[in-house]
Parts: C-alpha cells; sequence; structure tokens
C-alpha cells in the first residue's frame, strides 16, 4: 500500500477546494470515483461539509445547507437514480408521498418498486440510455389522492446519460384549480 502510494500520490492534494469538488464530481461522472480509494472521495466530501462548502453551479452558488433547503422544500419528491440504476439520493420533504428508508441508498432502483411494474421501470431506463426518449409520465389515485409520477433521462453537456431523476407530485388540488388568481 505504501509502494502504491509513492507511486501514485493523490493528485487531489494538490488542487484547491473548488477544484476537489469539481475533480470528485467528474470522477464521479465518468464512474471512476467507485474504483479509487473511497476514503479518499469522502475525505473532500468531508472537507465541503466542513467548510461550509459552497457548490458552484453554472448559473451561481450555494452551500450545501441551501441546495438541501431547496431541494426539501420544493413540492414534489426527487429521487435520483444514478447510470448503473442505483439510487444516489432522496429528497425529504415534508409530505412525501412515498416514504424512503436512508437503507435505499445504493440499492438498484428496481428493488424499490413493485415486482408488478419492474418491467416498466427496466424498459423506462433502457430507453433512456439509449436515447429513445427522455421522459415517461403516469399518474395513478392512491387514497383518494391523484399521483402525477414523471421519470426523466439526466444528461451531461454532451448528451451522455447519467441517470435518471424520478418527480412524483400530489396534483388533486392543482387539478381543482379553474380561472386565474394573480399576484397583483
Amino acid at each position: 500500500m505504501r509502494r502504491h502510494r509513492l507511486l501514485f500520490p493523490n493528485p487531489a492534494n494538490n488542487f484547491t477546494f473548488g477544484g476537489k469538488v469539481v475533480l470528485i464530481c467528474t470522477l464521479r461522472e465518468k464512474g471512476i470515483l467507485a474504483k479509487l480509494n473511497k476514503y479518499q472521495g469522502g475525505e473532500v466530501m468531508k472537507e465541503a461539509e466542513e467548510q461550509g462548502g459552497e457548490i458552484s453551479l453554472e448559473t451561481g452558488s450555494m452551500t450545501k445547507e441551501e441546495l438541501e433547503a431547496v431541494l426539501n422544500t420544493l413540492p414534489v419528491d426527487l429521487t435520483f437514480v444514478d447510470v448503473e440504476n442505483k439510487v444516489q439520493y432522496f429528497s425529504q420533504s415534508k409530505a412525501r408521498i412515498f416514504p424512503r428508508a436512508k437503507a435505499v441508498i445504493g440499492r438498484k432502483v428496481q428493488q424499490c418498486h413493485p415486482q408488478e411494474s419492474v418491467h416498466k421501470v427496466n424498459q423506462i431506463l433502457d430507453d433512456f440510455k439509449r436515447g429513445r426518449r427522455d421522459a415517461a409520465e403516469f399518474w395513478i389515485q392512491l387514497k383518494e389522492r391523484l399521483i402525477y409520477i414523471r421519470y426523466f433521462a439526466l444528461r451531461g453537456k454532451n448528451k451522455e446519460y447519467l441517470g435518471c431523476l424520478e418527480v412524483t407530485q400530489d396534483i388533486t388540488d392543482i387539478n381543482k384549480i379553474e380561472g386565474e388568481k394573480r399576484l397583483l
């Protein structure tokens, strides 16, 4: 192990904090991070948390705490599934429609759906990966509520498939809206 570190030093030690975050995100996107020493990747993310890490995005930046507040305040349930069909994130809104335990993180998404719908999930993910479509939508009745479920293919700047975003929303009250209500 020591010989490995001498021959292949950790290049992340030479990056600024922002550079480390970009490096980790890029490696994760390319599927390389899983092959690297997980401790080093975890160290960078721990550093981001300790510094209140500003997360730089194309149209601005915010802290991890602010980003989590935004995602958990949206009136939808969000679930991110990576390119390997593993659940990597879910929002924790107050009125979550389909409860999730943190134990689903890292699990195949197929294990989170009823057996009778797994074939449909597989078809959607396959279509996304092959570029045949970028969205799929369904709606169901659940305890007298109308639930709208949408899946979106996430693509990088070069149109490569990055994963899937599941967005679930209770649209019962939205469905009753008529006319208009203006801000002014």
